[in-house]
């Protein structure tokens, strides 16, 4: 997918899933997204983060 530049990007994952949420939300910024704080909402992680015109650094992998 592709997102314009200020776009939203919204992830809901099972909680469970995830093993690093802050090293998911520190990749999504080296990837170029602006990130704001996790929540968890019942069984549901939500990371939400807007894209940014900075460059994302080459060969970054987001993983849960």
């Amino acid at each position: 997918r592709v997102l314009k530049i200020d776009g939203h990007l919204h992830i809901w994952e099972a909680t469970s899933r995830f093993t690093d949420v802050a090293g998911s939300c520190s990749a999504l910024q080296q990837l170029g997204f602006r990130t704001f704080p996790p929540s968890i909402r019942g069984q549901f992680t939500h990371i939400e983060a807007q894209k940014t015109e900075r460059e994302p650094t080459v060969g970054i992998e987001v993983t849960l």
